[in-house]
């Protein structure tokens, strides 16, 4: 296993060596890409999850929407990208991985699988904590109140001690190897010094994410972009470009797709404080002319309902049969049940009305994944709900999925031609929604009687808005595999034309 640093944290005469995190799950992705695991006589596989991902590739809604072609075409340098190993063991992949199972479109050997991938991604999040106030349990940071985080990593200990990685055609047997030995070093590591740090020296709490060696990558990956790109530099040729950066008092973030994470320490942006001034100065100098991410969506959410507000159903003809001539698959209704519990909260969230707040709390109580029978629509929210969330995943009521099925099956059939248009592409797709489906005969439990027909617009318009935004998403990724394949087979082309020369000569 290759380590660039071995990360020392001292305290009095102790020392704790950890390998970089990051690092260790990425070699760990790549040793399943060649090797079975075999853990508590269960067989883990990566074919499994290219499986997975080839019955993705059959629907249109995805259950691991972040998922593409580069996470499994594993070549040259894209091993050494540690965000595709992540998004790869992560517990959107083991999610689908059960979801896929459920409704057997694979197979129930690949159930082991999943959970060693959920394992894994567990781990990772316990182990790479950025934030002090993270919403899921297993990103905060360690501090004297973690009894399970301790717990876990204690367990993780014994469980990768009973690793056994296998070659799947020849049947040789490897006890152990770097990467597994150097997690198991690394999580004893970070146990013992986080343990030291918070009961002898009075912190209140570690952030594990500054134990990796993203910080150090950043620097040197910005030393390396100053002047020429350069691996090579001497020692004069270092000192001047540390010179220049402390001279123009910025730490460059990494390049989008950089093998490391930006890193935010105050060790290295040393003038974070002036940066941020001089960014606020700019704003101010630019006026009224930049407007944030969050105004820009505010401002085209109104700018559609108002683009809609004169049309009423009366002037339209209302032809609710065709959206029926077909079914969502057991997949894109578990993905639309999903898409209308966030769109539920989400309403919710909008609406300053206590009646409408006083109902959404009386049916979230009454209706949760835990507590009620699960519907075969609710089958992914089941997989994708976390057992230790107080509220968990909002289920949506049956009227509300119905809907949006309704208004899914228009979609499908009509923002190919929408989304071609030139402008007014949330107005196009409302416009046929609401020529093919009696969106307003709908009753919402989770809204007060007064604001029914508004809130239902709410949702229609933020279900559209989530559709053309997915599917410009896959249309981009489709094109950009197309554009990759005939580079490919230009460069495969002109190969094939040298030989010929050669061969002729």
């Amino acid at each position: 296993m290759h380590v660039c640093v071995c990360v020392c944290v001292c305290s009095a005469a102790k020392v704790y060596c950890i390998y970089d995190v990051p690092h260790i799950i990425k070699n760990i992705r790549n040793n399943l890409m060649t090797h079975d695991l075999v853990v508590d006589d269960n067989v883990v596989s990566f074919k499994y999850l290219r499986h997975m991902f080839d019955e993705e590739q059959q629907s249109t809604l995805r259950l691991a929407p972040k998922l593409t072609k580069l996470h499994f075409d594993i070549r040259l340098f894209r091993k050494m990208n540690v965000r595709l190993a992540a998004q790869v063991l992560s517990r959107s992949s083991a999610v689908a991985i059960r979801t896929y199972v459920h409704f057997g479109r694979l197979e129930p050997s690949a159930l082991p699988t999943a959970d060693f991938v959920e394992n894994i991604n567990q781990l990772f999040d316990v182990l790479n904590s950025m934030c002090v106030s993270a919403k899921n349990k297993w990103k905060k940071p360690l501090s004297s109140t973690s009894v399970d985080q301790f717990k876990y990593l204690d367990e993780c200990v014994a469980w990768i001690g009973r690793w056994r990685f296998v070659h799947p055609v020849t049947g040789a047997s490897k006890a152990s190897l770097p990467c597994q030995t150097g997690l198991q070093q690394t999580i004893l590591g970070v146990r013992s010094a986080a343990a030291e740090l918070l009961q002898n020296h009075s912190f209140k709490y570690v952030l594990t994410s500054r134990f990796n060696q993203d910080a150090i990558e950043n620097f040197f990956g910005t030393v390396r972009s100053k002047g020429i790109n350069n691996d090579t530099r001497t020692t004069v040729e270092y000192q001047s470009a540390v010179k220049h950066i402390a001279v123009n008092w910025i730490m460059e973030q990494p390049e989008q797709g950089a093998n490391c994470l930006p890193d935010d320490d105050a060790v290295f942006n040393v003038i974070d404080e002036l940066g941020r001034g001089h960014a606020a100065a700019l704003e101010t100098a630019a006026g009224n002319c930049t407007v944030s991410v969050s105004d820009e969506q505010r401002l085209l959410t109104a700018a559609a309902v108002n683009a809609v507000s004169c049309e009423t159903s009366a002037d339209l003809t209302v032809v609710t049969d065709w959206p029926d001539i077909f079914d969502l698959t057991d997949v894109d209704a578990n993905i639309v049940a999903y898409i209308c519990g966030y769109l539920c909260m989400k309403v919710n969230r909008i609406s300053d009305c206590a009646d409408c707040s006083s109902s959404f709390l009386s049916y979230r109580d009454s209706h949760t994944i835990a507590s009620a029978e699960i519907q075969k629509h609710e089958i992914f929210i089941h997989f994708k709900n976390f057992d230790w969330a107080k509220h968990g995943l909002q289920k949506p009521s049956y009227a509300m999925f119905c809907l949006c099925s309704s208004v899914e099956k228009a979609v499908r059939l009509n923002i190919e031609s929408c989304v071609n248009a030139q402008h007014g592409v949330v107005k196009q797709l409302f416009d046929v929604v609401l020529t093919t489906v009696d969106v307003y005969s709908y009753s919402l439990p989770s809204v007060c009687a007064l604001h029914q027909l508004q809130q239902i617009r709410h949702v229609v318009l933020l279900y559209l808005r989530l559709r053309i935004h997915h599917f410009v998403r896959i249309r981009n990724r489709e094109l950009k595999d197309l554009q990759l394949k005939q580079k490919q087979n230009v460069h495969v082309g002109k190969k094939n034309r040298k030989l010929e020369k050669i061969s002729h000569r």
